[in-house]
């Protein structure tokens, strides 16, 4: 379908929501793209606005396969100075500030990494402020180990955490998570169950000693706050199996649940405390407006940056990789209740168009195209009277509800067509030279239980069918009957379950 292909999405986004009636959002997402040259090295630095205190870092690579090296990381004040971790305690001193980092390519092609910095607003708390709790762990020449910090009774929520892990030629970082009880019996992530539960009380930090002959001293930092009614939505997925030597990839999807606002999130993946498993490589996050935070493929180029500005977060995505099969890896998202009821979701219709001459078919839930393709702005294209029903852009929804990317053919690989997944995965993995990253999300969608390939309740099945040619097209459709009509004419299905359910659409 050849016309002017523009990115439907405009890079602005973030965290909204409000609780004791504040309109500046909770969380707010800063990020910053480094382009690693053959075998270089790159610099930058992320700042949180005024009246918010970084919470949480990620290095996010374009491919979690990548083999990067964070040289240097430190802590910046609102002036850009470095800050001593160790020594911290004011959470004034980091009002403003954010991190800096030079992360090396350790390999002999260009690369592209994603500094991220989840910036909180002092207003997530009932006093505008927050207390800094300071643990100190020891870990021996070449060894990894954690440092939990577990909140005063007057700063009883744990909303994040950080450590004082400083680059891969000393103190290299191994992630961090919420943590629950207290110091004399504590309770970890990775034992808390699927689902709704209440707020952490401390935060753990993970990483490992890279000096080959000298101890060092590993120190947690976990904020704390008073958040009245803060509970913790837990997710887990299992880590994958490594295969060849290398670890698997793979995603949790942390969304915030409807009528909750986040302040923040962590990860853990392994058996314990002190061997994970999964290692996070990387975090996104999904908002309100379609964007992507990561989005690699969007991001790509020299000097681009990001603010979220008033945009809502609708889920953490947290990158990793995993090494077995019976390993589960979980995310938390710690939240706050939202000060008005969720709203009813919005939905749009997307409509099937064929063309004869192309033998293609295109489905579309954008009101402009639709006109285009209805008037024949767009030559060549009708009707075919097939239609179903999705959640529109920014819409609420169930948990379960994904964003539906779209990837377009490009011409100059002969193909000519679109494709469409709500599998973060899938829509990753497919763009690239041969297909343009069009958008994170053009409508929302559930996904189908991965193994039986059923929808919620009052979803409908919609199937895939990849037409086997060099002109790659795909037709979705809520038929059975026409799903096994395009089989039949030498079509795959695709999809998950025996019946290879690829998308969860509204009636």
């Amino acid at each position: 379908m050849r016309w002017a292909h523009v990115p439907l999405l405009l890079l602005i986004a973030a965290f909204a929501g409000a609780v004791n009636a504040q309109s500046a959002p909770l969380v707010q997402i800063v990020a910053r793209q480094l382009t690693l040259l053959d075998f270089g090295t790159a610099s930058g630095e992320v700042k949180c606005p005024a009246g918010y205190i970084p919470a949480e870092y990620a290095a996010s690579p374009k491919y979690s396969y990548d083999v990067n090296s964070e040289v240097f990381r430190s802590l910046v004040d609102s002036n850009a100075s470095a800050i001593n971790v160790g020594t911290l305690s004011n959470p004034a001193q980091i009002l403003g500030g954010g991190y800096e980092t030079t992360i090396q390519n350790e390999e002999h092609h260009i690369k592209w990494v994603m500094m991220t910095a989840t910036c909180l607003a002092t207003a997530a708390t009932t006093d505008n402020t927050f207390a800094l709790v300071r643990t100190t762990t020891t870990l021996a020449q070449q060894t990894t180990g954690t440092a939990i910090g577990f909140c005063p009774s007057d700063f009883p929520v744990a909303v994040g955490g950080f450590s004082n892990a400083d680059g891969r030629l000393k103190l290299s970082d191994g992630g961090s998570a919420p943590v629950w009880g207290t110091a004399d019996t504590p309770s970890f992530l990775l034992d808390m169950p699927n689902g709704q539960g209440p707020p952490p009380t401390g935060w753990l930090v993970r990483a490992s000693n890279l000096e080959g002959f000298l101890s060092r001293n590993l120190v947690g930092t976990t904020i704390c706050g008073k958040v009245p009614g803060a509970q913790t939505f837990v997710y887990s997925t299992s880590a994958p199996q490594g295969a060849f030597g290398y670890k698997t990839p793979f995603k949790i999807f942390a969304p915030v649940p409807d009528g909750w606002t986040a302040v923040g999130s962590g990860f853990a993946g392994g058996r314990n405390r002190e061997f994970w498993y999964a290692e996070r490589t990387g975090a996104d996050a999904w908002m309100s407006d379609g964007t992507i935070v990561l989005g690699v493929l969007q991001w790509v180029g020299v000097g681009r940056t990001y603010d979220s500005g008033n945009a809502e977060v609708r889920a953490f995505i947290a990158r990793a990789v995993g090494n077995a099969p019976s390993s589960g890896a979980r995310a938390a998202v710690a939240v706050v209740a939202a000060p008005k009821a969720a709203q009813p979701p919005t939905r749009v219709t997307v409509v099937e168009y064929y063309h004869a001459g192309l033998d293609h078919y295109f489905i579309t839930g954008i009101a402009d195209e639709i006109t285009k393709l209805d008037n024949g702005t767009f030559v060549g294209w009708q009707r075919t009277g097939e239609t179903f029903g999705a959640y529109a852009i920014g819409s609420s929804g169930g948990i379960g509800r994904r964003p539906v990317c779209r990837a377009y053919g490009n011409p100059a690989s002969g193909l000519d067509s679109h494709f469409y997944s709500a599998s973060l995965d899938e829509c990753e993995l497919t763009a690239g030279l041969d297909w343009l990253l069009e958008a994170h999300e053009v409508f929302q969608m559930d996904l189908p239980d991965p193994n039986t390939g059923a929808c919620p309740e009052g979803g409908v099945p919609i199937y895939r069918v990849f037409n086997q040619r060099k002109d790659a097209n795909h037709r979705y459709t809520t038929s059975i009957a026409i799903r096994n009509q395009m089989v039949a004419r030498g079509g795959v299905a695709e999809g998950y379950g025996p019946n290879a359910v690829v998308l969860c659409g509204l009636a």
